[in-house]
């Protein structure tokens, strides 16, 4: 049940902020989203070094895959 509860969470926490995007408005959500695209694409790089050379690890993944697995 714990594992339920903090899955829930999870994955309440990657909802919710969706939910201000109707109240940002057309002009500021195009305007922020290069930068968001960018952040996005350089945390995700960083996350696959930071798996490969092992500076951390992810016991609890929200959803398993290659770079979850260290499977190179």
């Amino acid at each position: 049940m714990f594992k339920n509860k903090k899955m829930a969470f999870a994955i309440g926490m990657l909802i919710i902020p969706w939910l201000s995007v109707p109240f940002l408005g057309k002009k500021s959500f195009f305007r922020f989203l290069p930068v968001a695209s960018f952040t996005n694409l350089f945390i995700s790089m960083f996350s696959v070094i930071a798996n490969k050379r092992k500076w951390w690890i992810n016991k609890n993944p929200l959803s398993p895959g290659l770079v979850d697995l260290h499977i190179y």
